[in-house]
């Protein structure tokens, strides 16, 4: 629900978000399958380049925080483009090596869909075949979390998803937060 934080005055970031659900159901599997491998991590000495500074409990809501837009998102791109840039790289290493697969053995490469420019260079700059990527985010905008899940159900609407397909997942979020995964979907 992007929609209630964003500043309709801002347009740094009113064009790029956008509201958007989504979920897997996750369950017990045979040796092999489901998730493989997992990682996660984050920077909190960069929670200043994107997030929501007021309406919590540290800056709780008030007259001042309102009048000075404090519960709108906010982002300074270029530094944000810049941690997931450089974060990238480092997941997609730490998840392949985990789960003791190259990246030729990943049959789908599933990312949070900030950018589908970005996502395209980083792609190419990782030996990502566009036929391993999936891109929605010029579908459907950046819907934050429910970005993987969205693009999991285009993917096997278009029959991309298959069973046994092996799929990483890579994420960032605010905090400077990142999460990335491999599994073997049944």
């Amino acid at each position: 629900m992007f929609s209630k934080f964003q500043n309709p005055g801002d347009r740094s970031t009113g064009v790029l978000f956008a509201d958007g659900a989504g979920a897997v159901v996750v369950g017990p599997t045979p040796a092999g399958e489901g998730m493989l491998c997992s990682a996660h991590g984050s920077d909190g000495g960069l929670a200043d380049i994107g997030g929501i500074c007021a309406g919590g409990s540290a800056r709780p809501a008030s007259e001042l925080t309102v009048a000075e837009g404090g519960h709108y998102l906010h982002m300074n791109g270029k530094a944000v483009a810049a941690y997931f840039h450089g974060v990238f790289p480092q997941i997609v290493a730490r998840i392949t090596r985990l789960s003791g697969l190259n990246l030729d053995q990943i049959d789908l490469v599933i990312l949070h869909q900030a950018n589908a420019r970005m996502l395209r260079t980083l792609g190419a700059e990782l030996g990502i075949s566009t036929s391993q990527l999936v891109v929605t985010v010029d579908t459907f905008g950046n819907t934050g979390a429910a970005s993987i899940p969205i693009a999991m159900h285009a993917a096997r609407s278009q029959g991309r998803l298959k069973p046994q397909s092996t799929v990483l997942h890579a994420a960032v979020g605010s905090g400077m937060s990142w999460a990335g995964s491999v599994q073997r979907w049944r």
